[in-house]
């Protein structure tokens, strides 16, 4: 397998974490209730998953093979992506130490976990798209078959040095659980649905989107919505051109439901 293709395999379940830490803050900033221990599982995600794991690949894998091949590290996307990584740290710090003190009993602690959760998405968002579109690009250019694999075989014992043999995938059975709570519930055959007409308009496309990308190639979602989502249609095609499916399952007249796919070839 390529490097870069594991990283981005691994970018879709940050992308479930992310979507389901946005939708906590939501319960949050609207007065409702929610868990600490969920809380707590997601920022241990955040830790190891997400930060000794895969920034660790990155930082002690693959940014020195680029740096051999001839990628400078200074002045360069290498140099970005290390400033960011220290960066969403300092946010992840923050994130911890105000759910300890919300733990403690410091209700209002929890305004400071909404504040660096949300720089932590907003830092993470962009962070993706940066090496998505340009410097896993560069590495594709740089880094031939043989080298990536070398490198997929690096990765792989890093993950286990690191965090141990079989924790990559408890992971993933907790953010399955917390899908299933906190991104709407499924139906008979695994799809997750989506009631728009709950979120926010200033948060519903960006929320839709976000689902999308949190899905693997071939897995769809169920759109609800109490009007025709025509408009989201439209920048599905100006912006996911060739990489989605839309298929509507009921049109009207109190309800709408639209299955949205992600293309098997993205």
């Amino acid at each position: 397998m390529k490097a870069t293709d594991e990283l981005k395999k691994e970018h879709r379940a940050v992308k479930t974490a992310m979507a389901i830490l946005d939708t906590i803050c939501q319960r949050i900033e609207g007065e409702q209730s929610f868990e600490t221990e969920h809380l707590d599982q997601l920022l241990e995600f955040i830790r190891v998953f997400t930060d000794t794991c895969h920034h660790g690949k990155e930082e002690d894998i693959l940014f020195p093979a680029l740096e051999a091949a001839g990628v400078p590290k200074e002045a360069g996307p290498i140099m970005v992506m290390l400033q960011e990584h220290e960066t969403m740290r300092g946010y992840i710090r923050g994130f911890a130490e105000a759910l300890d003190q919300y733990k403690d009993g410091d209700e209002s602690a929890v305004d400071q976990i909404v504040e660096n959760v949300r720089a932590y998405l907003q830092w993470l968002e962009s962070h993706i798209d940066k090496e998505e579109n340009i410097l896993f690009s560069i590495a594709d250019v740089h880094l031939d078959a043989e080298m990536q694999e070398a490198l997929y075989q690096e990765f792989e014992e890093l993950e286990e040095q690191r965090i141990g043999r079989g924790v990559h995938e408890q992971f993933h059975e907790v953010l399955h659980t917390l899908k299933d709570i906190y991104l709407e519930n499924n139906t008979n055959n695994g799809e997750t649905k989506l009631n728009a007409s709950v979120i926010p308009p200033r948060e519903r496309h960006p929320k839709i989107f976000q689902q999308f990308e949190a899905l693997a190639p071939g897995e769809s979602f169920i759109l609800v919505n109490d009007h025709d989502p025509k408009p989201l249609f439209y920048q599905f095609q100006m912006e996911r051109e060739g990489q989605f499916s839309w298929d509507y399952l009921q049109n009207g007249p109190e309800e709408w439901q639209v299955r949205i796919g992600k293309a098997e070839q993205v």
